[in-house]
């Protein structure tokens, strides 16, 4: 048999091949294919869609394994069945190929038809050419393909031979395969049909083969991928061989028969002509041809894409170049952008402050000016009162001296106000030129100011006008700032586009360098796995046998222990009662050896007890040898546990990670709890016997013995709490555990105040009340804990009930104690010493008892109490012991039988909290009549009683009410004590109700559950059966990585260059895009040129017509100048009228045809026609160079235009 990993590697070449030819065929709509992950299909849509770049192919499913219906984002694409249709690439794509239709149109007799269990494969749709399936080589049974398949015999044992090395060779290849129908028509045979019959009965694992004739010839593209299983048969045989299903897979299938007969089925022991194998040879030649053109044209595109590749690399550091260039650009307009925000800020707040100063400028010129005004009035007016009263003073003082003088007369009366006229006129012509000069001041001030202020206004209509420019300025630079912004989006558009394909093509060669080195690892851990395997196999049994040997020591080294613990108490023991014999016998010795010689009558009785000296020694010998043996058993007891616990950090390593993730807290939390548990139980041991309570509760009773009493309880209370949530956890599922590993480390501190309190406890210094208060908080604690553990847990949890119900009775039992000791100590407190009976007077205190018996109405409901007490202990330690006994079973009472036990609990903490009070205030109340020396009050008795029965019991409510309309002592008495009694009672009988449940077996159930760390482990089992499935998985899943990735990778490949030619196109379309700017550039100048062109034609038609006219004005001159000439020849042979001969001027100047003026012309009688003809060629050379420098003019002005246009 063949490796199945060179199977399956040849099977997953196989499909990759496959799958290259499918993405290399054309897709056509309304194509059959076939997808890897969904079946076959057809295609209904190709192209592109609004929900994903790229193409798409649309495909109908034959199976509901499509995602939709052929909508997509409310758009329809194409039309489905809901869950038949999906959107695919097309490399994923693989097309059937059809076969020739079939020309039968009637159906095969009865007697011919495939059997009815390959008929539904066998017979396909008669109007679409089917294709076929691929076979899996690692299936045991072959699928059949849709196209027919015909297994032409061969007839000689030469050419099965050869042919059939070839057909073994390409069945393990499960490609889609083409049938090859023969030429000829097969020939039905009876004969044939028996040898195949026969052959099924023969060797049943042999499928049958059913096929009928085709026409035509199948398409010669897959007749060289089509395993062809091949018999060795003479044609008479009633025998055929077949390959096996596990290396060449059979197929079937129909095809057209050449006439209209239906087909019919035949043997594959039928022989055929060697014509018909050598043209099928020839074909599948033909094929393996032109697969190889393929296989060539492939590898040239494949070596294009290379090429394509080497290119964009080579185009990779140009765009970074590009890309450094667009960040520099960035970075100098955003710098530009700093500064240009700088600079607008900078001129805000300087027009914001010249504004402020303009307006403070002003308001301070107004108001200066208003009090200048008010100052030069109040200054003018103060002026012209002190001249009047300086005037005022000076005519008193006249008319005073006048007076003096004698009496004046009216005329002098009257010069005296003519001189106060003048004076006055004189001081008013006075403030007149002052008010004068102070105008004129005033009006110089105020020009200069009022220039001042021109000034400034001018100023500020410049900064104004500033402004403005400024203003707009910066509108332009907030524009240019946006466009800016526009670019760099672009830029950054770009540079991210450039950086993502720069990354993803990195992404992708280090994923593809990656998968290789997982692929090289894997095969080589592969290779490690399998030797791996092996050696585990034999490590596992020799572990697990020396793991049993090593339970066998571990329990034969426990029993051991604890045999050596007994024998070292008993040698203790031993050493003890030695040390004591041996010093008693040194002092006999002693006195012995003193008294010798006066005692020797007694030799016999020292003889005898030398000889049980002798005695002892020997059994003192034997106990040191037992001693001895014990430490021996001991040493090597603690041996095997240190080698226990060695083994067991060596074995602990090889448990699995995810153990010590999780599980290994939740064991040490429950560790934990049990752990904290017996440690409190060893202070409660060692108390215990320290003190002998139950010894003291008959005796006399001090307050230390109430403390201990609380101070056992609150220890029990911790100890019931902590034993509650071990249960709890022990048996609780799984979640629960787990979070308890979570949780209980919160609690940490609490064992380490219990080391603190054994150590105080060893060194004889543990303090009741700090203890009892440390484990009230404790517990407090725990109850936080068990409710947050609980919590939004729904699952009934009863694992914890034999804990709760040994907790109650253990703390009940202990409840007891406690009222037995308050109850004795308050009976105790004495007054004075003369009486031991209880609170009996002494001489000097006075006491008023009201005619009542102290005795009845204290003592007697006191002791009673206590004897109800001491009666309600007994079945409360019976019950207990049977609650111990149940918990040590696992076993515990069923909660309606024992629902009483919690109220029980509550009514004894009720009687603890009443003879606690009542003690306390009893010995108060007697230390005060002691120290006091006051009267001792019966009815103040009686009062503490009532009152520690109201605060402490709730059914003393309605007998302190009755009582208080009692008006007799006795009856308030009575009153006072009922509540207690009747509690007492009532304990008495629920504890015997209680207990004779728990005796009853059918009250009680076993406690059962699965411990989680056993579902925990169970779970690890499964991971670690599950890892080869999970390894498998991982390698098939690697594989369809490694398949993905190629086509990734073609995507990718396709991608790539369809972005090169975009970014070629867009390079393309924008040089065209100049180029027809240019065009359009050169097409305006041509235009101009072809207007300036007529407009130089127009000239040069011009300058034509006027060298006609030239020319015309050359020859009239000629023709003047013979005329001329000839005329002067008969001049000067006729003189003239008046004898003078005429002359004409040396050098004048005249005017040339044309119109201009030549002074070089000559004028002399005999005009040359040579000199004509010279400046007719000069006019002519003119133009010329006229035209030559209007071209140059023109050129130099279309070169410059064409060095403006920008580069291509």
């Amino acid at each position: 048999m063949s490796n199945p990993a060179e199977t399956a590697r040849a099977a997953r070449n196989a499909a990759a091949s496959s799958s290259q030819e499918g993405a290399n065929q054309p897709l056509r709509l309304h194509q059959r294919c076939e997808l890897s992950s969904y079946g076959q299909g057809e295609i209904l849509f190709v192209g592109q869609t609004s929900f994903s770049h790229g193409i798409w192919v649309g495909i109908a499913l034959d199976d509901t394994a499509g995602k939709h219906d052929g909508v997509v984002q409310g758009k329809r694409y194409f039309t489905a069945h809901p869950g038949h249709g999906i959107f695919v690439r097309s490399s994923q794509v693989h097309i059937e190929e059809a076969v020739a239709p079939p020309a039968i149109s009637r159906a095969p007799p009865a007697a011919n038809r495939i059997p009815a269990s390959r008929s539904g494969q066998v017979l396909s749709r008669s109007s679409i050419a089917s294709t076929s399936r691929s076979v899996s080589p690692n299936k045991p049974a072959a699928r059949v393909s849709r196209p027919s398949s015909i297994l032409p015999p061969p007839s000689a044992a030469s050419a099965a031979s050869a042919f059939g090395a070839s057909a073994r060779q390409q069945a393990g290849s499960p490609q889609k395969r083409a049938s090859l129908a023969p030429k000829t028509p097969a020939r039905t045979s009876t004969a044939g049909i028996a040898s195949g019959a026969s052959t099924s009965a023969l060797n049943p694992r042999t499928p049958a083969r059913t096929a009928t004739t085709a026409t035509g010839r199948a398409p010669q593209s897959t007749v060289a991928r089509r395993a062809v299983g091949t018999a060795s048969s003479t044609p008479g045989s009633t025998t055929s061989r077949a390959t096996p299903a596990n290396r060449t897979p059979k197929t079937t299938g129909t095809s057209s028969s050449r006439s209209s007969r239906p087909p019919t089925s035949f043997d594959v022991g039928e022989g055929e002509d060697d014509d018909d194998l050598m043209a099928m040879i020839r074909a599948k030649l033909r094929i393996a041809e032109k697969k190889r053109e393929e296989d060539r044209e492939t590898i040239r595109e494949a070596e294009r894409i290379q090429q394509e590749s080497e290119q964009f690399l080579v185009v990779k550091p140009k765009m970074a170049a590009k890309q450094q260039e667009l960040q520099n650009e960035l970075k100098d307009l955003h710098r530009q952008e700093r500064e240009w925000n700088t600079f607008k800020e900078e001129h805000e707040r300087e027009m914001a402050e010249l504004t402020d100063q303009v307006e403070i400028l002003t308001l301070d010129k107004e108001m200066a000016e208003e009090r200048a005004e008010a100052a030069s009035e109040e200054l003018q007016l103060l002026k012209d009162r002190v001249e009047e009263l300086q005037l005022d003073i000076e005519v008193l003082r006249e008319e005073n001296a006048r007076f003096e003088s004698g009496p004046v007369e009216e005329g002098e009366k009257l010069s005296v106000g003519y001189i106060q006229l003048e004076k006055q006129n004189e001081r008013l012509k006075e403030a007149l030129l002052r008010l004068r000069d102070l105008t004129a001041e005033s009006d110089s001030e105020q020009k200069q100011k009022i220039a001042a202020m021109e000034k400034e206004l001018r100023e500020l209509d410049e900064i104004q006008a500033s402004y403005e420019s400024t203003l707009a300025k910066l509108e332009q630079s907030e524009a240019l700032l946006e466009d800016l912004k526009i670019q760099l989006d672009d830029a950054l558009g770009a540079e991210e586009m450039l950086e993502q394909l720069t990354e993803r093509n990195m992404a992708l060669q280090e994923k593809n360098e990656e998968l290789r080195l997982i692929n090289e690892d894997l095969e080589a851990l592969e290779e490690l796995n399998d030797e791996l395997e092996e050696t585990h196999i034999e490590t596992e049994k020799q572990l697990q046998e020396e793991l049993d040997l090593k339970e066998i020591e571990l329990r034969e080294y426990h029993l051991r222990n604890d045999s050596l613990e007994a024998n070292i108490v008993d040698y203790e023991n031993t050493f003890v009662q030695f040390r004591e014999v041996v010093l008693n016998l040194q002092s006999e010795a002693e006195t012995l050896r003193n008294d010798k010689e006066t005692r020797d009558v007694d030799r016999a009785a020292a003889a005898a007890e030398g000889q049980a000296i002798a005695n002892l020694n020997l059994k003192l010998q034997s106990s040191t040898m037992k001693s001895q043996a014990k430490t021996i058993e001991l040493e090597i007891g603690r041996l095997e546990a240190s080698q226990a616990k060695r083994h067991l950090d060596i074995t602990s390593v090889y448990l699995p990670k995810k153990y010590f993730e999780d599980d290994k807290d939740a064991v040490e939390s429950l560790l934990f709890f049990q752990r904290i548990a017996t440690k409190t139980e060893v202070i409660k041991t060692v108390v215990e016997s320290s003190t002998d309570i139950a010894g003291s509760l008959v005796g006399v009773i001090d307050e230390r013995l109430i403390t201990i009493c609380r101070m056992r309880h609150s220890l029990a209370h911790f100890i019931a709490s902590s034993r509650q949530i071990s249960a709890l956890v022990q048996l609780a599922s799984i979640p629960t555990f787990l979070k308890s590993g979570r949780m209980f480390k919160e609690l940490v501190s609490i064992e380490r105040t219990i080391d603190q309190h054994i150590d105080l406890l060893r060194r004889e210094e543990l303090k009741e009340d700090d203890c009892a208060k440390d484990y009230r908080r404790f517990v407090k604690m725990l109850e936080d804990f068990e409710f947050a553990l609980l919590d939004g847990s729904s699952e009934s949890i009863d694992s914890d009930l034999a804990a709760k119900e040994l907790g109650s009775a253990t703390l009940f039992d202990l409840d007891l104690d406690t009222i037995a000791a308050a109850l004795g100590f308050s009976k105790q407190a004495q007054i004075g010493d003369g009486d031991t009976s209880g609170l009996l007077p002494t001489g000097d205190i006075d006491m008023r008892l009201n005619d009542l018996d102290i005795s009845e109405v204290l003592f007697t409901p006191l002791q009673e109490l206590i004897n109800h007490i001491r009666s309600t202990k007994v079945p409360a330690r019976k019950l207990l012991r049977r609650l111990a006994a149940l918990y040590a079973n696992d076993e515990a009472v069923k909660m309606e039988a024992i629902v009483k036990l919690p109220g029980l609990g509550h009514c004894s903490s009720q009687l603890v909290a009443f003879a606690s009070m009542l003690a306390t205030s009893f010995n108060e109340y007697v230390s005060s009549v002691r120290t006091n020396k006051s009267t001792f009050e019966l009815k103040d008795i009686l009062a503490l009683v009532s009152e520690a029965a109201k605060e402490a019991m709730s059914s003393a409510s309605n007998e302190d009410g009755s009582a208080q309309m009692s008006t007799s002592l006795a009856a308030r008495a009575a009153a006072a004590w009922k509540p207690s009694l009747t509690e007492t009672t009532n304990l008495g009988q629920t504890v015997t109700e209680l207990l004779n449940a728990a005796t009853e077996q059918d009250n009680v159930h076993k406690i059962s559950g699965v411990a989680p760390w056993l579902g925990r482990v169970e779970e690890f089992r499964q991971e670690q059966d599950t890892a080869a499935d999970t390894q498998r998985n991982y390698l098939k899943q690697t594989e369809d990585l490694r398949d993905l990735y190629k086509q990734i990778k073609v995507r990718d490949e396709v991608i790539e260059e369809n972005r090169i030619k975009i970014e070629r196109i867009a390079k393309q379309l924008q040089r065209s895009r100049q180029d027809n700017e240019t065009v359009t550039t050169l097409r305006d100048d041509l235009v101009d040129m072809t207007k300036r062109m007529k407009a130089y034609e127009e000239g040069n038609s011009a300058l034509q017509q006027e060298l006609e006219q030239l020319q015309i004005q050359y020859e009239r001159a000629v023709n003047d100048g013979a005329r001329t000439t000839a005329g002067e020849g008969a001049a000067a042979n006729a003189p003239s009228s008046d004898g003078a001969v005429p002359t004409l001027p040396t050098n004048p100047t005249t005017i040339t045809p044309s119109g201009f003026f030549n002074p070089n012309m000559p004028t002399s009688g005999n005009y040359e026609v040579s000199y004509l003809v010279d400046q007719i060629e000069a006019l002519r050379g003119a133009i010329r160079y006229l035209r030559l420098e209007n071209g140059l003019i023109k050129g130099r002005d279309l070169l410059a235009q064409v060095q403006q246009l920008p580069a291509l």
